[in-house]
């Protein structure tokens, strides 16, 4: 999260605990000046995530991590694997509902 975001939410500096050893780099290996962490609780319908949100300066906005987006049921459980199912293959583990997997099936290539 940019320092901008957090400051807009009511984060203060002073809440923020060390970073620690954990590095942050932007694109092309650009390393990221992370000002602090606080912990967090996301929530998003019934589904809940406890956090570490890292501030940064350089960043703007907020950035949600693929731990967390798979915590909330953004993203399945098995990400990066493929997400869109074989013909004949379906996925009981899938959030989607059976309109959701037949929109997916028949939908142009």
């Amino acid at each position: 999260m940019g320092f901008d975001t957090a400051a807009s939410l009511g984060i203060q500096t002073s809440w923020l605990k060390p970073a620690g050893r954990e590095s942050h780099y932007a694109a092309g290996i650009h390393p990221l000046a992370c000002l602090g962490t606080f912990p967090s609780r996301l929530e998003l319908g019934s589904r809940q995530a406890e956090s570490v949100v890292s501030v940064v300066k350089e960043v703007k906005g907020a950035l949600l991590s693929w731990y967390d987006s798979i915590a909330l049921g953004i993203l399945p459980e098995n990400f990066p694997a493929q997400i869109r199912p074989l013909q004949g293959q379906s996925n009981s583990n899938s959030t989607m509902n059976e309109e959701d997997m037949e929109n997916i099936r028949t939908a142009p290539d």
